[in-house]
């Protein structure tokens, strides 16, 4: 299931790599890389459109694409030269594989969830019980808005590709994603023993049975 926006490539080496997934104005950004070769900043502003983002806007995103690894980059001066490290191909046809491989219910990484969130059990469940009147009052809703909208990309991708058949509106997907988070929550809240989170875990997985729900193929 889609728990954060992660996505793995797979390169002729045989060697994964792990790669946080980009906002559209990256993956924009990053165009420019596969379609005019090496570029340094000043070079890439030249090419945006009216009305041109400040420079230290497009150097900020630029960096980050260096440290989400799909950018790197050539030393000349006090400058450097930024040229792509995942081509375009790669890019699309690992994202196309992540679209139907979010979807899937992996009981190894809900159990990393889930120990994450343990070894921080104290301040999590105070985050839950704990925090009205502050800022992170309506957290367990505002996580879930967060969720939504990140899983409705990979949703509404794979509707228009075929690869499900359940319609659903992104009002749903919201009312679906709050029913699974409150399974994540509720073990806490409960003081659920690292034993009980374990098999916890694995109902979890069995319940949420998103292939079936969404109608993707078996297989």
């Amino acid at each position: 299931m889609l728990l954060n926006n992660i996505v793995v490539f797979v390169h002729s080496s045989n060697k994964k790599r792990i790669m946080v997934r980009l906002t559209s104005k990256e993956e924009e950004i990053l165009g420019y890389f596969w379609t005019k070769g090496p570029l340094f900043v000043r070079e890439l502003l030249d090419l945006q459109e009216e009305p041109r983002p400040h420079y230290n806007t497009l150097s900020t995103i630029v960096r980050s694409l260096e440290e989400k690894g799909y950018i790197g980059y050539k030393v000349y001066g006090n400058t450097h030269q930024y040229y792509a490290l995942v081509s375009e191909d790669d890019y699309r046809r690992n994202f196309l594989k992540q679209v139907i491989r979010a979807w899937y219910m992996d009981e190894e990484y809900m159990l990393w969830w889930f120990r994450f969130l343990n070894e921080r059990r104290d301040g999590f469940v105070l985050l839950l019980t704990g925090a009205e009147g502050t800022a992170y009052a309506n957290f367990q809703h505002d996580w879930v808005e967060k969720m939504t909208e990140g899983t409705w990309t990979y949703y509404a991708e794979a509707r228009r590709r075929g690869l499900c058949t359940v319609d659903m509106t992104q009002e749903e997907l919201h009312v679906v994603l709050s029913a699974f988070w409150t399974t994540i929550y509720e073990p806490f809240i409960h003081a659920f023993a690292w034993p009980e989170i374990q098999r916890h875990c694995t109902l979890v997985c069995r319940l949420f049975d998103w292939y079936a729900a969404l109608g993707f193929p078996k297989g």
